[in-house]
Protein backbone atom coordinates (compact mmCIF):
# COMPACT_ATOMS: atom_id res chain seq x y z
CA UNK A 1 0.00 0.00 0.00
CA UNK A 2 1.48 3.26 -1.28
CA UNK A 3 0.85 6.10 1.10
CA UNK A 4 -0.80 8.22 -1.65
CA UNK A 5 -3.08 5.52 -2.32
CA UNK A 6 -4.24 5.98 1.33
CA UNK A 7 -4.65 10.07 1.46
CA UNK A 8 -2.30 11.08 3.97
CA UNK A 9 -0.74 13.72 2.68
CA UNK A 10 2.44 11.93 2.96
CA UNK A 11 3.47 11.51 -0.63
CA UNK A 12 5.66 14.84 -0.45
CA UNK A 13 7.09 13.94 2.71
CA UNK A 14 10.93 11.93 2.67
CA UNK A 15 9.77 9.78 5.49
CA UNK A 16 6.96 8.71 3.33
CA UNK A 17 9.29 5.48 1.81
CA UNK A 18 9.90 4.74 5.06
CA UNK A 19 6.55 4.04 6.65
CA UNK A 20 5.86 2.07 3.56
CA UNK A 21 8.90 0.06 4.15
CA UNK A 22 8.42 -0.61 7.70
CA UNK A 23 4.77 -1.47 7.41
CA UNK A 24 5.25 -3.78 4.13
CA UNK A 25 8.83 -5.46 5.43
CA UNK A 26 9.37 -4.91 8.96
CA UNK A 27 5.92 -4.88 11.16
CA UNK A 28 4.00 -8.21 12.01
CA UNK A 29 1.63 -9.52 13.29
CA UNK A 30 2.62 -11.68 16.78
CA UNK A 31 5.73 -9.20 17.44
CA UNK A 32 6.27 -7.89 20.94
CA UNK A 33 5.88 -4.79 22.44
CA UNK A 34 9.89 -5.04 23.35
CA UNK A 35 10.56 -6.35 19.86
CA UNK A 36 8.57 -3.15 18.31
CA UNK A 37 10.65 -0.77 20.85
CA UNK A 38 13.81 -2.32 19.96
CA UNK A 39 12.71 -1.77 16.30
CA UNK A 40 11.29 1.92 16.46
CA UNK A 41 12.82 3.10 19.77
CA UNK A 42 10.59 4.51 22.30
CA UNK A 43 6.96 5.95 21.31
CA UNK A 44 5.78 9.64 21.43
CA UNK A 45 2.52 7.77 22.84
CA UNK A 46 2.02 4.38 25.24
CA UNK A 47 -0.82 3.47 26.47
CA UNK A 48 -4.98 2.45 26.54
CA UNK A 49 -7.50 4.28 24.59
CA UNK A 50 -11.16 4.21 23.96
CA UNK A 51 -11.51 3.58 20.59
CA UNK A 52 -14.37 2.55 18.26
CA UNK A 53 -14.19 -1.38 16.48
CA UNK A 54 -13.92 -1.43 13.11
CA UNK A 55 -16.98 -2.73 12.26
CA UNK A 56 -18.84 0.01 14.20
CA UNK A 57 -19.95 3.28 11.83
CA UNK A 58 -20.85 6.59 13.71
CA UNK A 59 -24.76 6.36 12.86
CA UNK A 60 -25.48 9.91 9.85
CA UNK A 61 -27.87 10.97 12.99
CA UNK A 62 -24.89 11.84 15.46
CA UNK A 63 -23.24 13.80 12.45
CA UNK A 64 -21.81 16.97 14.41
CA UNK A 65 -21.41 18.83 11.35
CA UNK A 66 -25.28 19.10 10.69
CA UNK A 67 -25.62 21.02 13.90
CA UNK A 68 -23.22 24.11 12.59
CA UNK A 69 -25.47 27.06 12.52
CA UNK A 70 -27.69 25.64 14.81
CA UNK A 71 -28.22 26.83 18.46
CA UNK A 72 -25.67 26.44 21.48
CA UNK A 73 -28.49 24.16 23.47
CA UNK A 74 -29.07 21.99 20.20
CA UNK A 75 -24.75 21.35 19.78
CA UNK A 76 -24.72 20.91 23.57
CA UNK A 77 -27.60 18.19 22.76
CA UNK A 78 -26.36 17.01 20.03
CA UNK A 79 -23.10 16.41 21.66
CA UNK A 80 -24.40 14.83 24.45
CA UNK A 81 -25.93 12.12 22.29
CA UNK A 82 -22.37 12.13 20.53
CA UNK A 83 -20.66 11.24 23.91
CA UNK A 84 -23.40 8.62 25.28
CA UNK A 85 -23.45 6.97 22.19
CA UNK A 86 -19.28 6.70 22.09
CA UNK A 87 -19.19 5.64 25.93
CA UNK A 88 -21.48 2.93 24.62
CA UNK A 89 -19.48 1.27 21.37
CA UNK A 90 -15.84 2.25 22.17
CA UNK A 91 -13.67 -0.43 24.04
CA UNK A 92 -10.33 0.05 25.26
CA UNK A 93 -7.16 -0.75 22.84
CA UNK A 94 -4.02 -0.79 23.89
CA UNK A 95 -1.95 1.31 21.47
CA UNK A 96 1.80 2.91 20.91
CA UNK A 97 1.68 5.72 18.55
CA UNK A 98 4.73 6.68 17.01
CA UNK A 99 5.37 10.09 14.87
CA UNK A 100 5.42 9.70 11.09
CA UNK A 101 5.36 13.05 10.02
CA UNK A 102 2.51 15.63 8.72
CA UNK A 103 0.15 15.82 5.75
CA UNK A 104 -0.58 19.20 5.02
CA UNK A 105 -2.49 20.15 7.78
CA UNK A 106 -2.45 17.54 10.78
CA UNK A 107 0.18 15.02 11.77
CA UNK A 108 0.21 11.53 11.12
CA UNK A 109 1.13 8.90 13.01
CA UNK A 110 2.26 4.67 12.75
CA UNK A 111 -0.32 3.18 15.17
CA UNK A 112 0.45 -0.71 16.29
CA UNK A 113 -2.26 -1.77 18.80
CA UNK A 114 -1.43 -4.75 21.10
CA UNK A 115 -3.47 -7.15 22.89
CA UNK A 116 -3.62 -8.35 26.79
CA UNK A 117 -0.33 -9.73 26.23
CA UNK A 118 1.23 -7.64 24.77
CA UNK A 119 1.72 -8.70 21.55
CA UNK A 120 1.19 -6.78 17.72
CA UNK A 121 -2.29 -7.79 16.32
CA UNK A 122 -2.46 -4.48 13.76
CA UNK A 123 -0.68 -1.78 12.95
CA UNK A 124 -1.53 1.25 10.58
CA UNK A 125 -1.02 4.31 9.41
CA UNK A 126 -4.18 7.44 10.68
CA UNK A 127 -4.02 11.35 10.69
CA UNK A 128 -4.52 13.02 14.13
Amino acid sequence: MENSEVGNGLSQNPRAGMIDDLIENHLEKGMTKSDIIELLGNPYKDGIELRLPANIKVPDSLDIISTVGKSKEIREEMLDHWNNWYAENSQPDTLMLYAAGWSLIDPNFLVVKLDDKEIVNDFWLEQH
